[in-house]
């Protein structure tokens, strides 16, 4: 209703006190634990796995004929401390992926409020795959307890 429904969206915001909102969404790791989980045999003519990183945009995407719901994925997700992949409670089968809207992300391009960028690259990478909670604690501490 109104400006969206933020339940629909492929980025979950954590929120923490103090207040800090930490939006979490696929970091696109480098050697894709979620990849590496998935138990399906790669396509013979393509290599790929039910789950597996589209050549062109270098998001993780999902077969959902090949997928069989097991969760591994999310599991190695999780096991990473990102926890960027949602099981559907019905079929166990990855959902919410970022895709990066195919590298024109919605989210950036109608954020009412301008507080979403989309930066490819360059940056420092210290908050890079972290989980939320350690990304907050580290915010926390720089905005709330730093002394000059």
């Amino acid at each position: 209703m109104g400006l969206g429904n933020p339940n629909f969206s492929n980025v979950i915001v954590y929120s923490f006190n103090p207040p800090v909102d930490i939006p979490n969404r696929c970091v696109l790791c480098g050697d894709a634990p979620c990849i590496e989980a998935c138990p399906v045999s790669p396509d013979p003519v393509t290599g790929r796995k039910a789950l597996y990183r589209d050549e062109k945009t270098g998001v993780i995407k999902n077969d959902k004929e090949r997928c069989l719901g097991c969760g591994s994925c999310a599991m190695a997700c999780k096991q990473k401390r990102v926890g960027a992949i949602i099981p559907n409670p019905e079929t166990n089968k990855p959902e919410r992926i970022c895709n990066l809207c195919e590298g024109d992300p919605a989210c950036v391009k109608y954020c009412p409020f301008g507080a979403l960028s989309y930066i490819k690259g360059g940056l420092d990478g210290r908050h890079y795959a972290l989980p939320p909670e350690k990304i907050a604690y580290q915010l926390i501490k720089l905005w709330y307890y730093h002394r000059k």
